[in-house]
């Protein structure tokens, strides 16, 4: 097994961050990243207890959290823009088997620091086919429906929402 998950490529998690939320974004941050690297810190032990192991082979451990803006030049993604637009989680390992954990902590953190009115969403991209997975997620956990089926999986999500929220159960 841990061959097999060391084989597979870190998933990219990207969660757009609330427009809202974006002038308080340096309190979820931190002064010198020391918030961000807090809440990383808390979820690698979180891994480690949870999994009994750590993917982490040196004593300073990689960041895999980052906050970025598209830089207006460059138009690629960075760190180093002023406006920061999204989250961008590298999970790979163990951190993959918690994905779901590990970015409901994030959003959390994110509504807590920034003191957000509008809820940050599930993301919608990423790679290894959890775009599709992600989205299924992002309809679950709100009370909006999703739009009119056009497939089975489609249908699928539909009946499970009504479940849900017929119900008045909540999605975590």
């Amino acid at each position: 097994i841990d061959r097999r998950r060391q084989a597979l490529q870190p998933t990219e998690v990207f969660l757009p961050v609330p427009a809202d939320a974006r002038e308080h974004i340096g309190k979820f941050i931190g002064k010198g990243h020391c918030e961000i690297n807090k809440l990383q810190e808390g979820l690698d032990e979180f891994v480690k207890d949870s999994l009994g192991a750590s993917d982490t082979y040196s004593d300073k451990p990689a960041k895999w959290i980052f906050v970025e803006g598209m830089d207006p030049t460059t138009k690629k993604w960075s760190e180093q823009p002023t406006t920061k637009e999204r989250i961008r989680i590298v999970l790979s390992g163990h951190k993959r088997e918690l994905m779901a954990f590990i970015i409901g902590r994030v959003r959390a953190a994110l509504i807590e620091k920034c003191g957000t009115a509008e809820l940050p969403q599930w993301p919608i991209e990423g790679h290894s086919g959890a775009a599709h997975a992600n989205q299924r997620q992002m309809w679950l956990s709100q009370g909006k429906k999703p739009p009119a089926p056009n497939t089975l999986d489609d249908a699928k999500l539909h009946v499970a929402h009504a479940a849900i929220f017929d119900a008045g159960a909540q999605v975590y």
